[in-house]
């Protein structure tokens, strides 16, 4: 199996769509989303570059500096594309989704050198649903649709690797339960979980035959949220855990099997929503995952690998619209992630190293509320 097509396996391990086509970032669990290898870490930059960055963020949750020009009288309102949102009793709440994202990173080789610009496209359009079954209880599914493309350059032999894989991601169900409810004490705490089923195929892509975006496998998860609801001023703060089994990939080449074992993912971050005029809202967050180190064995083909991933920091910011109050929303998103190190080990030793990886996300999503 081509190195390259098992990175863009593993990356098709987790549910990339759902990641990067909920904006909101609501208290439904996110996290059985973006595989492990896309979870690296943070690149280097300079500290006045990072402190422009939470600058940034700090102005756009409209905290602390400007927080004077805002209502910060609490208010138990539930806003639409709001992130603590939740449906009240018998409502329907839907997301359509489409999403960009493009992550540029050079690769290492030992012994050889280094392989730089390459690049990992996938497009995704996504549709969620979510019911109230009371005021503090909502069931949630979610159906994606992916494309991903990778090419890497081979400065060595004047040419390019291509992978290609398509098709719907496995769906996923969840529940999300407001155990504490603001008005009642300062805070609401949500508690949300999810599951995804092995549904579809799940195929490998090699050079000459095109994979499927599938994860081969099941996975779960819980998120926990805390947050703070005022008039012009919603803060959250999340943490959630997603545990990803042992998913199974075909390789159509020589009809092998390709494991990539169990892992756990995990995500910690603070969201919020300021809402400065009727109607318009600015939705910007930051967060950082980790994951464990991720197995994948071949016996078929003898291949034993284990990939290894740092830390990511990824930072948000998405303007919105009501185009009917509190029923419909139209707002554009867009994402910059820093990714550092991946680094895949052999038996003998590394086999590979991602460096310099930035993840630029674009997306644009539609929110409605019936009933």
């Amino acid at each position: 199996m081509a190195l390259d097509g098992f990175r863009l396996a593993i990356r098709a391990k987790a549910i990339p769509a759902y990641d990067f086509t909920r904006i909101n970032r609501r208290a439904t669990v996110s996290p059985i989303v973006g595989s492990p290898l896309r979870s690296a870490g943070f690149t280097k930059e300079s500290g006045r570059a990072m402190a422009r960055k939470g600058l940034w963020l700090a102005l756009c949750l409209g905290v602390p500096a400007s927080a004077h020009a805002f209502d910060l009288t609490p208010d138990t309102t539930r806003y639409l594309s709001d992130p603590a949102f939740l449906p009240l009793t018998g409502q329907v709440y839907g997301e359509t989704s489409y999403g960009y994202r493009e992550l540029s990173e050079d690769r290492i080789v030992p012994g050889i050198g280094v392989f730089p610009h390459a690049w990992i496209r996938d497009t995704i359009v996504g549709q969620e649903l979510s019911y109230g079954i009371s005021d503090r209880l909502s069931l949630n599914a979610t159906l994606d649709f992916q494309e991903s493309r990778l090419k890497d350059s081979l400065p060595f032999v004047g040419g390019a690797e291509s992978y290609y894989a398509r098709g719907f991601n496995n769906p996923i169900v969840g529940a999300t339960y407001r155990a504490i409810e603001q008005g009642y004490s300062p805070v609401d705490l949500d508690i949300s979980v999810s599951y995804s089923p092995d549904a579809f195929t799940a195929r490998e892509a090699t050079l000459s035959n095109g994979g499927t975006t599938a994860s081969g496998g099941q996975a779960g998860g819980i998120q926990i949220a805390v947050s703070r609801e005022m008039r012009s001023l919603t803060l959250q703060a999340y943490g959630a855990a997603t545990y990803y089994g042992d998913q199974n990939r075909s390789v159509p080449t020589d009809n092998s099997t390709t494991t990539l074992g169990a892992n756990w993912r995990y995500d910690f971050g603070l969201r919020g929503q300021i809402r400065p005029i009727d109607r318009f809202v600015i939705d910007a967050g930051a967060g950082v995952t980790g994951n464990t180190d991720l197995k994948v064995r071949n016996p078929a083909e003898q291949l034993a690998y284990t990939g290894s991933f740092d830390p990511a920091v990824t930072f948000f910011v998405a303007p919105g619209y009501h185009l009917i109050p509190n029923r419909l929303v139209l707002s554009a998103e867009y994402d910059r992630d820093y990714l550092g190190n991946e680094t895949v080990t052999g038996t003998l030793g590394p086999v590979a190293t991602w460096k310099n990886q930035v993840e630029n996300v674009y997306a644009a999503h539609l929110r409605f509320l019936f009933f």
